[in-house]
């Protein structure tokens, strides 16, 4: 059997093969650093003056990904000014263009919130060959089902929500499904949307909810990102999904953590489910 590369020799070797990136190089990059990340492993590496990001792919569990579609996505966004520009591709890892600029701030979220709904806007009208549908009720049954021992609270948080009725959806478009703050990266050129891991089709409300639940956005405040976004009738769909990403969140950190005593945004959940802690 052959032996399994660690991360370091995935990088070293990803940096090696430099002459096959789509890149006009004279030399081999070297590591700048490691970048902030919680499912994969990313570094920043520079040459001639130019930065890229290399990520490695991470071997932990990955409900919901599938790299294949993941590139099928980059191609399809390719060029459109939201997305990164793909410099390397291989079956552990991807090399992009390093996008310089900040992420949005949790704390002011009022100011840039139209500036969301627009980038939202961007990615739902993009055309894209992929054909598979993220349903996000599934995938939290999936993600329930992987855990070994998802603890009461979890479990109890789970039914209520099953018990609601299904929230159908019968237009799909493109959706990032993970467009968290600390995947939006604020450069002079604009806003680039990165990690499209989960990207898939599916109910553009959801990829909405995502967002605005992580940063507790307020009915007023989720009215301004639907203004720009162009459109209010989402609205309902958007605050149903955000208590059931709220709890795939919460089981995506058992899973990757399954020894973490304490998962503070479970407790905010089982308070609006009414479940006893």
């Amino acid at each position: 059997m052959a032996k399994e590369l660690s991360t370091t020799e995935r990088l070293k070797q990803t940096l090696a093969q430099w002459s096959s990136w789509q890149a006009s190089l004279t030399r081999e990059p070297v590591l700048v650093g490691k970048l902030d990340g919680n499912s994969n492993d990313t570094f920043l590496v520079a040459v001639d003056n130019e930065q890229f990001v290399v990520r490695v792919n991470s071997r932990a569990h990955g409900l919901g990904v599938n790299r294949s579609i993941e590139l099928q996505v980059l191609a399809d966004i390719a060029g459109r000014s939201y997305a990164p520009t793909v410099i390397f591709k291989g079956e552990e890892v991807l090399v992009t263009r390093f996008v310089s600029g900040e992420h949005p701030e949790r704390s002011s979220h009022r100011s840039w919130l139209d500036e969301t709904g627009r980038l939202f806007r961007a990615i739902h009208s993009t055309p894209t060959q992929v054909s598979e549908v993220l349903d996000p009720r599934k995938h939290a049954v999936e993600y329930f089902n992987a855990i070994e021992n998802p603890g009461r609270v979890v479990t109890d948080c789970f039914e209520v929500l099953m018990q609601k009725p299904n929230m159908s959806f019968n237009e799909v478009c493109l959706c990032h499904n993970d467009l968290l703050f600390q995947n939006i990266i604020c450069s002079e050129g604009g806003w680039v949307a990165a990690d499209w891991e989960y990207a898939r089709l599916g109910d553009p409300a959801f990829d909405i909810a995502v967002l605005v639940e992580t940063i507790g956005a307020d009915e007023s405040e989720l009215g301004v990102l639907l203004e720009a976004y162009g459109s209010v009738s989402p609205r309902v769909r958007v605050n149903y999904y955000r208590d059931l990403y709220r709890l795939i969140e919460v089981m995506w950190w058992r899973l990757r953590l399954p020894d973490k005593p304490l998962i503070p945004e479970l407790t905010g959940l089982a308070n609006r489910l009414g479940v006893r802690r």
